[in-house]
């Protein structure tokens, strides 16, 4: 009797919505030939599994995931995905704060300008789109520092 490799597997999974995604994610994971044991967490959108080698390769898990209309890649190619995903959120971060700064400069005068006891129509429709513009970028800003949108999170 020969033993056959048995090795871990650790993927990242997309597209999950509730428990019972993940509940079905395992049940049909479970029933690959190869597939000792399954563990999908719903939480970090993860799953582990205990394969044999010979019986079903990791292409074949990742395949059965992505019939199931899930996403899924290996954790070491997600590592790469983040760290890219990371530098494109910097880069918009910087964009953003440029923007701002700019948006704030020129609502300040209509800002001043409304709240000074001048009341005309014209002047208060264009503060309104520069103070809502303001608050957009604000609320992006806030989302990708704290990774949800949330303007009291930049207060604290």
């Amino acid at each position: 009797m020969s033993k056959q490799a048995v090795s871990n597997l650790h993927l990242s999974i997309s597209g999950m919505s509730c428990a019972g995604c993940a509940a079905r994610i395992e049940r049909n994971l479970k029933s690959l030939p190869g597939v000792q044991s399954v563990l999908v967490n719903f939480a970090n959108r993860t799953a582990a599994l205990t394969i044999t080698q010979s019986t079903v390769s990791s292409a074949d898990v990742v395949a059965a995931i992505r019939k199931l209309g899930f996403e899924a890649a290996e954790q070491d190619t997600v590592a790469a995905e983040v760290q890219k995903q990371r530098q494109r959120d910097l880069t918009e971060l910087h964009a953003l704060r440029r923007a701002f700064v700019i948006a704030a400069l020129l609502a300040a005068p209509i800002f001043c300008a409304r709240y000074g006891r001048i009341w005309r129509p014209a002047i208060r429709a264009l503060s309104d789109v520069y103070i809502s513009r303001c608050g957009a970028i604000l609320a992006r800003f806030a989302f990708l520092q704290n990774g949800y949108s949330s303007l009291t999170a930049l207060c604290s």
